[in-house]
């Protein structure tokens, strides 16, 4: 939806706003199954945690950077590197979108926002786990209040800033968090998955919204949250192998689809987008088959190893790891 929406696809709609809080609630729900795994099986480690976030995501943005960065001063569109290079590096890019909108690294935004959010969730999940019937009001009010100050910033004329920052999109973050943790259940899955893919199609579009890349993607977030009730179990229809290497890909895609349609000056060019489109696909590709997927594979070896060595005996009091 993103890379659609920026190749000049979206006709102004709100496609790649939609296509993020999807990514958000997906998000939520991922880290906070792995989170909730670790917490379980007495295996969490908050600095294990950080370290898997840095290698998992680190080398393939400084890769982007490293490239792009030079290609951009090569062709003398480097104007703002001094700033958005440590705004993407720093996960800061939020705080500087409203100042930035369109530039080469604008649109690791997104990236900020989530480890933003990452940085403070692994501390209030093991609350929330210990009261879990108290804590999902407490999540749903947090996630309510998280629209509303993305709605209250809009109507005071800072629309850029409601759009892109951690506590105005807190609440797609927040429905995945809650659904790994409530794990609830819907009958006859499938309408409702429809339904809701339906839903997320219509916020896109943006039909009827007062605002609609700030009203469609809360709208793309709540229906995506359904969705994803309806898939967990096993959804035949998204295990096929074209969207399962596409998802495979989809970090290392993201990186480099925007800055390789600005620097080839095709961003929203329709069809003539679609080269440099290609480009992205098959440079996300070797980046995560050559570089990602190695290094992580490495990390698992190394971590899994510390884990299994034997600890001393405080620490296995402590139940620290």
């Amino acid at each position: 939806m993103v890379v659609f929406d920026h190749a000049g696809f979206g006709d102004g709609r709100p496609v790649g706003g939609a296509g993020v809080a999807v990514f958000f609630v997906i998000s939520g729900f991922l880290i906070t199954s792995l989170i909730g795994r670790d917490l379980t099986d007495g295996m969490w480690s908050y600095q294990r945690f950080l370290l898997t976030r840095f290698v998992r995501l680190y080398p393939a943005l400084l890769l982007m950077i490293g490239i792009t960065g030079a290609a951009a001063a090569l062709t003398g569109a480097a104007r703002g590197l001094l700033v958005e290079v440590p705004g993407a590096v720093l996960y800061t890019q939020d705080f500087l979108y409203p100042f930035t909108r369109g530039s080469i690294y604008d649109h690791t935004w997104s990236l900020a926002v989530e480890e933003q959010f990452y940085l403070v969730w692994p501390f209030l999940l093991p609350l929330v786990l210990r009261r879990r019937s108290a804590a999902m009001w407490i999540l749903g009010t947090a996630a309510a209040c998280s629209v509303a100050a993305r709605l209250l910033l809009t109507a005071a004329g800072q629309a850029d800033a409601a759009y892109a920052n951690v506590v105005t999109n807190a609440f797609a973050l927040l429905l995945g968090c809650g659904i790994a943790v409530a794990r609830p259940s819907l009958p006859h899955r499938a309408p409702f998955g429809v339904a809701a893919a339906i839903v997320i199609g219509l916020a896109a579009a943006g039909p009827f919204l007062p605002v609609p890349y700030i009203d469609g993607p809360v709208i793309a977030a709540l229906a995506a949250a359904v969705l994803l009730v309806a898939v967990v179990p096993g959804a035949p229809a998204l295990e096929n192998v074209p969207l399962r290497f596409l998802g495979r890909i989809s970090y290392s895609l993201y990186l480099w689809h925007w800055p390789i349609l600005l620097l080839t000056g095709t961003r929203w060019a329709g069809v003539g987008s679609l080269p440099a489109v290609v480009l992205a696909i098959g440079i996300a590709s070797a980046s995560t088959l050559l570089i990602e997927e190695p290094l992580r594979a490495a990390w698992r070896r190394a971590s899994r190893a510390t884990q299994q060595a034997p600890l001393p005996q405080p620490a296995r009091v402590s139940g620290s790891s």
